[in-house]
C-alpha cells in the first residue's frame, strides 16, 4: 500500500561500526530493507535489489539493509559472499530501534523512502520496486 508518512529513526550502528544516520542521504532515494540471513524470501530478492542499485545508485538511489541477525561478523561475510555493496545495519532479533522505529514485526519489510524523507511504497518488490524506483527518482 501506499503511505506517507514522515520518517522513523535511523539509528544505531552499521556493520562496520559507523553511526548510522538519515543526513546521510539527504536528497537521495533510499530502500530500507528489513531482513535476515535465515530468511529464505528476503535473501530471494536480493538479485533485483543488486541490479536497482548498479543501475540507480549514480542517480541518486541507495539501500540500507537492516539486518535481524545478532553478529555483525555474520552479515559482513554474507554481505561479502554475496556481493551487497550497501550499507547494513545491524537491528539483532528485530528488538532494536530501527525495527521499532518502522513497527516492523516481520521480514522481509521494505519501505522506500522518497527524496524528501518520507516513506513512500511500503514492502514493493520485483517488479514493482523498480517501477517505484524509477518514478521517485525522476
Amino acid at each position: 500500500g501506499v503511505q506517507t508518512c514522515a520518517l522513523p529513526i535511523l539509528a544505531g550502528e552499521d556493520v562496520a561500526g559507523m553511526a548510522a544516520n538519515w543526513s546521510d542521504y539527504t536528497g537521495k532515494v533510499v530502500l530500507v530493507d528489513f531482513w535476515a540471513t535465515n530468511c529464505a524470501p528476503c535473501l530471494a530478492e536480493f538479485p533485483n535489489l543488486k541490479r536497482l542499485y548498479r543501475q540507480h545508485r549514480a542517480a541518486g538511489f541507495e539501500i540500507v539493509g537492516v539486518s535481524f541477525d545478532e553478529s555483525a561478523a555474520q552479515v559482513t561475510g554474507f554481505a561479502k559472499q554475496n556481493g551487497l555493496e550497501w550499507r547494513q545495519v545491524l537491528n539483532p532479533s528485530g528488538q532494536g530501534p530501527v525495527a521499532a522505529g518502522f513497527q516492523v514485526r516481520t521480514i522481509p519489510a521494505l519501505f522506500l523512502v522518497d527524496r524528501q524523507g518520507k516513506v513512500a511504497f511500503v514492502d514493493v518488490r520485483g517488479e514493482e520496486l523498480r517501477e517505484a524506483v524509477e518514478k521517485l527518482l525522476k
